[in-house]
């Protein structure tokens, strides 16, 4: 920046607009210290984007369903049953003791960086993958993102102070200030790496499958049969939750071995059969009545009475079939067929056919 250039740019404004730990953290992640910086305005709405609204987002998400955790507190240690929460504490845990070590050697730069990864993978990955269970009640599964956003605000109370606070009162810290509560300690736990290592297996594999669906242009809401994938699958002996998120991560209806496939290489069955096209269908409705029920401003406990006209025998099929998993999935008390007035209501077409469908609050 130069004043005789005329491109300073003024701080006040900067953190009027965006906020001083925007700044602050796109100091501290742009590059090591006293090395020259070129600031970019748009670099601080990326910070704001990609990392600040999506952790709000989580804490949005968790504040849902935080009066579960009074049913079981979230201690500093616990040890949790399923396996989304192993790998989430796992996660927490390698984070607390890797930017506990860069901030001892004074390598700022890569601690931030670090949190930066830890926030994307705890709302596309842990929450996206847990959404199902915090619906259903799980107190555990509540109070492990609890005590993952209450240990994150303590790790960025020294780069985010503001944010950090703000998080550490929403999370319920329990001293005056996050500043002044104790530094999180990490475990020596052996568990937690080889758990870090299976987990992403799980995840290069199915993003390796999806690619394969982009490329076959079948979208992933349609069910397939079978994905096969190479030498791999040979961890997930004894650990069926490996192929359980690979089905649901693939929306297929089995993993197999294939034995002259590379480690992670996937293959998939694309053959659509009549029974297929209906589970594709199914998940296309359940997409479109939950954006209506988000529309409508209804909360996961809000029941409905959903009604719906089919324009050909393809839904009314996905409807006979699948009606049961469908209520579940959109918290439905009942489904009655045919069209009535309603307050809420949509179209949805697929192979010329046409499906009407809606509700009142």
């Amino acid at each position: 920046m130069s004043k005789s250039k005329g491109n300073v740019v003024d701080p006040w404004a900067m953190m009027d607009k965006w906020g001083a730990d925007a700044i602050r953290w796109y100091f501290f992640t742009v590059n090591q210290p006293g090395e020259p910086k070129r600031f970019d305005e748009k670099a601080l709405e990326e910070i704001t984007k990609k990392v600040f609204l999506i952790l709000w987002n989580v804490v949005t998400f968790y504040k849902m369903f935080e009066a579960e955790s009074r049913k079981q507190k979230a201690e500093s240690i616990f040890d949790p049953k399923h396996v989304l929460d192993q790998w989430l504490m796992a996660e927490l845990d390698a984070l607390t003791k890797d930017i506990t070590a860069d901030l001892e050697a004074y390598h700022v730069v890569d601690a931030c960086r670090r949190i930066n990864g830890f926030v994307n993978d705890l709302s596309t990955w842990y929450v996206r993958r847990s959404r199902d269970r915090f619906k259903g009640g799980d107190s555990e599964a509540v109070a492990t993102l609890g005590h993952a956003l209450l240990t994150l605000s303590k790790l960025m109370a020294p780069f985010s102070p503001f944010l950090a606070e703000a998080l550490y009162r929403e999370v319920g810290g329990e001293m005056e200030s996050v500043h002044l509560d104790r530094w999180p300690e990490h475990t020596e736990a052996s568990s937690g790496e080889e758990i870090r290592t299976l987990m992403m297996s799980v995840r290069m594999t199915a993003s390796i499958g999806q690619q394969k669906r982009d490329d076959a242009k079948i979208p992933l809401r349609q069910a397939l049969s079978k994905a096969y994938i190479g030498g791999f699958i040979g961890q997930m002996e004894g650990r069926e939750w490996m192929k359980d998120l690979l089905k649901e991560e693939l929306n297929v209806l089995s993993v197999e071995r294939k034995n002259d496939l590379r480690i992670h290489e996937v293959e998939l069955d694309t053959e659509i059969t009549p029974e297929l096209r209906r589970l594709g269908l199914l998940r296309e409705i359940v997409r479109n009545v939950n954006a209506l029920r988000k529309e409508a401003g209804l909360t996961p406990t809000d029941r409905v009475i959903l009604n719906w006209e089919a324009g050909g025998e393809l839904w009314a099929g996905t409807f006979e079939e699948h009606g049961e998993a469908l209520m579940a999935s959109v918290h439905a008390d009942s489904l009655k067929q045919g069209r009535i007035e309603t307050a809420y209501s949509g179209e949805i077409e697929a192979d010329g056919e046409k499906l009407w469908f809606g509700f009142n609050r």
